[in-house]
């Protein structure tokens, strides 16, 4: 068996740290940017932040909603100087881990995990999906599948619409699916998409697949493990950043540079268990935060 890179990192820290520490990204608006103004600067940043993880032992898990991670996102991970030892993908529905010598390896268990708990039809899915559309005149684009994952790209609806489309869309299933939407980092004034909406099975999500690993890694060290989570989007906000923490892990959550929908439930969130605002975009963000506790 090939040796997980971020085990490994985790090992380490653990021979001189009380509590193992790791970070844990959203990519798109979070770690990548669209807003060329700034690329100079995330640039940077994100090189500063590949040093601050390599001089500490502190494994990077990307926590991200597309659809996997094939050729262009290594390619555009790559350019922007960034190096996961994780990476979780389709919302949750797939985890890879990096070796030691720099393969990804797909994470079986939590497959295995997936599959044991749900029947997975997707061509029952897609029927559902068309007959709820249809009556309710949605425009919806259906996306190439995944394991575990049936996507649409909605189009022609305000962004704040979304959670009402999901909710509505929810109520075809049984508890054992989950639906969850991401809105994009695009704005609709450039006639770009409102976003994507996602039915994955219900042991899935961006959450359920991040405390898996905090469990398991709590586990091999017999420690607690402290956890620094940033995202920008709903998707992030209404998942990994509002988890509770556990008796075997403790999460630094922060909402960074959030999308207009995600500002929006945030400050309309009556909870009291709300992530940290923070108004500065990706690694400059990070690196505020982390640079004066790592």
């Amino acid at each position: 068996m090939q040796q997980k890179n971020d085990i490994a990192l985790l090992k380490l820290q653990n021979q001189t740290s009380n509590t193992p520490r790791l970070i844990v990204a959203d990519f798109d608006g979070t770690l990548f940017t669209p807003n060329i103004k700034i690329i100079a600067e995330v640039l940077h940043h994100n090189k500063q932040l590949k040093k601050l993880l390599l001089r500490q032992h502190i494994p990077l898990i990307i926590n991200t909603a597309k659809r996997d991670w094939l050729k262009k996102e290594k390619n555009d991970a790559r350019i922007l100087g960034i190096s996961p030892d994780v990476i979780i993908v389709g919302a949750g529905t797939k985890i890879y881990h990096k070796t030691i010598d720099n393969k990804l390896v797909l994470d079986t268990e939590w497959q295995t995990k997936i599959r044991g708990t749900q029947l997975w039809n997707s061509k029952s899915i897609e029927d559902r999906v068309n007959e709820w559309r249809e009556k309710h005149k949605i425009t919806m684009r259906k996306i190439k599948d995944s394991d575990f994952q049936v996507r649409y790209r909605v189009r022609h609806v305000a962004t704040r619409q979304l959670p009402v489309l999901a909710a509505s869309l929810q109520k075809q299933f049984d508890s054992g699916i989950q639906v969850v939407y991401t809105e994009s980092v695009y704005s609709n004034k450039f006639g770009f998409q409102t976003g994507d909406i996602l039915i994955i099975p219900a042991i899935a999500g961006k959450d359920n697949a991040l405390q898996y690993l905090l469990e398991k890694y709590s586990e091999i060290v017999q420690k607690q493990i402290d956890a620094y989570c940033f995202g920008d989007g709903s998707i992030d906000l209404l998942s990994f950043l509002t988890m509770p923490l556990t008796a075997n892990y403790v999460l630094k959550q922060f909402l960074i540079h959030p999308t207009a929908l995600a500002k929006y439930l945030f400050e309309n969130e009556s909870s009291s268990h709300k992530p940290t605002l923070l108004k500065k975009s990706g690694a400059v963000a990070m690196m505020d935060v982390l640079s004066t506790v790592i």
